[in-house]
């Protein structure tokens, strides 16, 4: 239930991807975390309320004392010195001010000049959603949790080449 890659990759490529057409290509390739979006960091909101939820359903309902999952902003801003984060107030200002988290790009492939296109052949798609998203989501299911956040993005990012994420 760690909230890592699960919550942060895909809540990103969902804000960046969520209503792309499957066609038309993007005219950058924006940085990963530099560029964050509040939408983004809204969305890991969701899904770290999410998880969090689980894992209180698995405390109550299942007698699992030891379940403890940590918070996503305070556990990011727990991982780096002080220096290397600008400013630390907000999930998003860590992301746009992070030093460690510099120049990453969004995982995309570029189709021309100056083109490009979601790469769902990447981790963030192939492992975060199926190994991530899905289990807390199969966890929450069995626990009688709601997901409306992290149900809503393997439908909206499964890949127009066919690639699908777990439903």
């Amino acid at each position: 239930l760690m909230p890592v890659n699960q919550c942060i990759h895909p809540s990103r490529m969902y804000s960046l991807f969520h209503d792309w057409d499957g066609e038309t290509p993007y005219e950058r390739n924006p940085l990963f975390y530099e560029e964050m979006s509040e939408r983004a960091t809204e969305v890991m909101g969701g899904v770290d309320d999410e998880i969090q939820a689980v894992a209180e359903a698995l405390r109550s309902k299942c007698g699992m004392r030891g379940v403890d999952v940590p918070r996503i902003h305070p556990m990011l801003v727990s991982w780096y010195e002080p220096e290397l984060i600008g400013d630390a107030s907000t999930l998003l200002s860590y992301f746009r001010t992070n030093k460690g988290y510099a120049g990453i790009d969004t995982p995309m492939k570029k189709v021309g000049d100056e083109q490009w296109v979601p790469d769902f052949g990447s981790r963030y798609f192939t492992e975060d959603i199926p190994f991530g998203l899905a289990i807390t989501r199969g966890i929450a299911e069995l626990v009688g949790v709601r997901t409306p956040t992290s149900s809503a993005m393997p439908r909206v990012m499964a890949s127009p080449n066919g690639m699908s994420s777990v439903k």
